[in-house]
């Protein structure tokens, strides 16, 4: 039910991070370098059957994760047991882009058609995100705001600026992965809720 924007998303998440990715299975995985997540498997409602595959390659180390998407079935949630459930959850959200003006304060830096917005605050970063496209779709990705900086609306700020450096530039739909914190700004400026998000890793 998912898969399709699951593809989506992987393509744009992979681009705004310079990450190699390809198929595997029903999904994706995605070489990702970082020093404590090496790799990540992406799926969308996985049957039994793939879930038992990507626990296991998974599970031999706690730097290979696995994200699902979606519901996940009994049979798959027992297969996917033997794994560390991180607590972390979030979801997949979506939205029509419509053209709106750049706020004044933000900054914006292109690197290889990967849009990095910042705002800052007597020199210092205060808040920051950055967008990819792919087609049509713009993949926000890497939005926060520092503790100090927070309940500013610095975050609504950086969610507009990508909205506008997206439309500028030929997007009308918006993709990203919100925490549970981030999915409450993002409702407020007429996003919607996709899928649940689910990611767990290897415990060695």
């Amino acid at each position: 039910m998912h898969a399709a924007v699951v593809e989506r998303w992987v393509a744009g998440w992979a681009r705004s991070r310079s990450m190699p990715f390809e198929a595997d299975g029903s999904g994706w995985h995605v070489t990702v370098g970082a020093e404590t997540r090496l790799d990540e498997y992406v799926v969308a409602e996985p049957s039994g059957v793939e879930a038992l595959r990507l626990a296991r390659a998974v599970a031999p180390r706690s730097t290979s994760w696995l994200t699902v998407v979606g519901g996940i079935a009994p049979d798959a949630l027992a297969a996917l047991g033997s794994l560390d459930r991180m607590a972390r959850p979030g979801t997949v959200m979506e939205a029509r882009l419509a053209p709106v003006g750049m706020p004044a304060d933000v900054v914006v830096d292109t690197v290889d058609g990967v849009a990095f917005l910042r705002i800052e605050v007597d020199g210092v970063r205060a808040a920051r995100g950055q967008v990819a496209l792919v087609g049509r779709d713009a993949v926000f990705d890497c939005i926060e705001t520092e503790e100090p900086y927070r309940r500013r609306g610095l975050g609504g700020q950086i969610v507009a600026g990508l909205t506008a450096w997206a439309v500028s530039h030929g997007a009308d739909t918006g993709l990203l992965v919100a925490s549970d914190e981030g999915r409450a700004l993002y409702r407020t400026v007429g996003w919607r809720d996709v899928a649940p998000v689910v990611t767990y890793r290897g415990f060695a």
